[in-house]
């Protein structure tokens, strides 16, 4: 390894505010993933978000309410990642945390002044005060195939209800696809395109923005429209099963092996208890020592053309003597390009967030920055976003860091790593576990 001139830039990043998470979709303009809104007034309406589920219908919400056999489930959603299905009632499902909480069809309610807006919607009531258990509408992906998928939401508040919060989000809310804050009298929509893996959960959530409860007419349909899969994800493991080292990329052919700090192929770990949280299933447990990789092979290396989002769920035992964790790392310390996310005790759990840029045909500039990080033996959800110039880092659905880079920047050479630095033949040092890995082409928000 040529030698590197590092410049630090160790400062601890506040939270930025949340101004960029209202109204924000699955990608911004560099990733054309998503339908902008309609209604809100801070996108660009003149593309129609539809109003009638699209051919090949999945599922829609408020018509599949009653039916026997559906692809839906009508839940509250609780703190800590807890999801309670709602009672049926009669022509209404009641909470069972909070009977306020309630789900029924805008059509056999007409007098509802959010239905007047929808009537072929939900009516959705929130109780507000209690402030643990909002309601919560899910739909599950049970195809045997990854297949791309329409998400469309509409949601009305009316002039006599609080602001709601109204999110879309896939598995947990921190991994957030849409969120908007709908004020009395507004009507925010927004239809976004996704690659659904088998298992994937798509929830719409209704959460009043105070202490008032509220009501908001709910619309959400699930279509298919012919895409071919992938669309945008380039590299995703959900650590359920192994072909002896290799776990496999449920999205193109980056498979994953799992190696010994010698490089030699392993079997790894894969509890099936302890996760995130019960739904996610098993996760892969990486022991100080041990990394995965994706193949040494310049074809399988992610091209920045454009923007990328990096995201997983984490857990981190301790940090090693070393005093550094390597959570994510496709960096080129020698000749630039890339991006490396490690856990430092500087002291105390850290995040740091590097990026490597060329000074000449031997060399690199590493810069980075930090901020603090949960504390150990904790889940928690990460999103890297990598544009051309600027990394960004959230954790649990809030931006957390900024660190510029330049646009000129070039590719790296290096194949995906987790535990272990890319561009290194040093030891892998993180103590942990993750679960849930994407890469997906364009930049996702935090919220």
């Amino acid at each position: 390894m040529v030698l590197i001139r590092v410049l630090y830039m160790l400062a601890v990043a506040g939270a930025v505010a949340g101004a960029a998470g209202c109204g924000q979709s699955l990608f911004d303009a560099h990733g054309d993933r998503a339908r902008r809104d309609a209604g809100t007034g801070d996108d660009d309406a003149s593309i129609p978000v539809p109003v009638m589920c699209p051919d090949e219908c999945v599922g829609d919400a408020a018509a599949d309410f009653d039916e026997a056999v559906s692809p839906w489930r009508y839940l509250e959603e609780g703190p800590s990642h807890q999801w309670l299905e709602m009672a049926q009632n009669g022509a209404e499902r009641s909470g069972l945390s909070d009977m306020r909480n309630t789900i029924r069809q805008c059509r056999s309610d007409g007098t509802a002044a959010a239905c007047k807006e929808l009537p072929d919607a939900l009516l959705v009531t929130a109780a507000g005060e209690s402030g643990a258990f909002y309601p919560a509408v899910e739909l599950k992906f049970t195809g045997a195939q990854a297949q791309v998928l329409h998400l469309i939401i509409r949601a009305h508040v009316p002039e006599g209800s609080g602001a709601q919060h109204i999110r879309l989000y896939r598995n947990g809310r921190e991994d957030v696809l849409y969120s908007a804050r709908g004020v009395k009298g507004a009507t925010v929509a927004r239809e976004v395109i996704v690659d659904a893996l088998p298992g994937d959960r798509f929830l719409a959530s209704v959460e009043p923005a105070g202490t008032d409860g509220g009501s908001a007419a709910l619309q959400f349909f699930v279509s298919k429209q012919g895409e071919r899969f992938p669309s945008t994800c380039l590299l995703a493991a959900s650590f359920e099963t192994a072909a002896g080292a290799v776990i496999e990329d449920l999205c193109t052919n980056r498979d994953l092996t799992f190696k010994t700090s010698a490089g030699a192929p392993t079997m790894p770990m894969l509890p099936s208890i302890g996760g995130a949280f019960l739904e996610q299933g098993n996760f892969i447990r990486i022991p100080e020592g041990n990394y995965m990789q994706v193949a040494d092979s310049q074809a399988l290396v992610l091209a920045r053309n454009d923007s990328l989002t990096i995201q997983f769920w984490v857990r981190v035992t301790r940090i090693s003597t070393a005093g550094q964790g390597f959570l994510f790392s496709d960096l080129d310390g020698d000749l630039g390009g890339g991006v490396m996310l490690s856990i430092d005790d500087l002291p105390g759990p850290t995040l740091v967030v590097s990026g490597a840029v060329a000074v000449s045909q031997t060399s690199s500039t590493i810069t980075t920055s930090s901020t603090g990080a949960p504390p150990l033996g904790q889940w928690f959800f990460v999103r890297l976003i990598d544009t051309p110039s600027q990394l960004r880092v959230c954790v649990d659905g809030s931006q957390r860091m900024t660190h510029t880079v330049t646009p000129d920047r070039t590719q790296t050479i290096y194949p995906a790593h987790l535990g272990r630095e890319a561009f290194s033949a040093g030891t892998p040092l993180l103590d942990g576990s993750i679960d849930d890995l994407r890469v997906l082409s364009g930049a996702l928000p935090c919220d």
